[in-house]
C-alpha cells in the first residue's frame, strides 16, 4: 500500500505536520509550537524544515506574542532561502513587527495634479476582523502587472484575487473568505500580499466565523 512506500519516521513526520495545521486552526499555539520543534529535531526533509521556519515564526508572532523568537525564525528563513518567495514576505513581516506598536496617523494620500496616485500603496483591509467579507484597497502610479494573493500562516497561497495588468489608479476588491476552490476557509490570521514589478507589501487580516 501507500504507507509501505514510506518509512515509519516519514509517516510520523507527516502526521505531526498535519497535527500542527490542526492545532493552529484550533488556536492551540503552544502545542503547535512543541510539535514544530519536535519536527525540526527529527525531520531530514529540506522542504518540511523550510516550511517549519515560516510556521514557527508566525506561531510566535500571532499565537504566542513572542516577537523576539519570531524575528529569529524569520531572519533564519531569509538567510537560508534569500531567493524564495516567502523570504520577501518574511522581510515584510519583520518590518510590520518593528512598527506594530507605533500608531500611524490618518494622513491624506499624496496625489498628483491629475488626481492619479503618486506612489504604490496597499491599505489595511476593512473591516478587520471580518466576517464574511472584507475589502482591500491598493493603488498604482503606472501601468503594471499586479498580483494580490491571500496566504495562510504556513506560507501557502489559498486565494489569488488579482493577477493581471492594470492601468494607473486606485482599486478595491472584496475577499469573501473562500479559497481558490470556492470553499470557505477557517477562522484565523491570514496574510495578503501585493506585488508589482517594483513594489511588494504584506499585511495581515483576521477572519472570524
Amino acid at each position: 500500500g501507500v504507507a509501505e512506500s514510506y518509512s515509519k519516521q516519514e509517516l510520523s513526520a507527516f502526521a505531526l505536520a498535519l497535527s500542527v495545521s490542526f492545532l493552529e486552526r484550533e488556536g492551540d499555539y503552544k502545542l503547535a509550537e512543541e510539535r514544530c520543534l519536535q519536527l525540526r529535531a527529527s525531520s531530514k526533509d529540506e522542504d518540511m524544515n523550510k516550511n517549519l521556519l515560516f510556521v514557527l515564526a508566525n506561531i510566535y508572532s500571532y499565537g504566542l506574542n513572542d516577537n523576539e523568537k519570531s524575528k529569529l525564525y524569520f531572519e533564519e528563513y531569509i538567510t537560508n532561502y534569500p531567493k524564495d518567495e516567502l523570504a520577501q514576505i518574511s522581510q515584510d513581516m519583520l518590518e510590520m513587527m518593528d512598527f506594530r506598536f507605533i500608531p500611524k496617523g490618518d494622513e491624506p494620500e499624496k496625489m498628483q495634479e491629475n488626481n492619479m496616485p503618486a506612489a504604490f500603496a496597499l491599505s489595511q483591509n476593512y473591516p478587520n476582523p471580518f466576517n464574511p467579507e472584507t475589502k482591500i484597497v491598493y493603488q498604482i502610479p503606472e501601468e503594471c502587472n499586479v498580483k494580490l494573493s491571500i496566504y495562510n500562516l504556513q506560507g501557502q497561497v489559498i486565494r489569488e484575487l488579482v493577477n493581471e495588468s492594470k492601468q494607473p489608479g486606485r482599486y478595491s476588491i472584496q475577499w469573501d473568505g473562500r479559497n481558490n476552490s470556492g470553499l470557505k476557509v477557517v477562522s484565523g490570521v491570514y496574510l495578503y500580499v501585493f506585488k508589482t514589478g517594483k513594489f511588494t507589501e504584506t499585511k495581515k487580516m483576521i477572519l472570524l466565523r
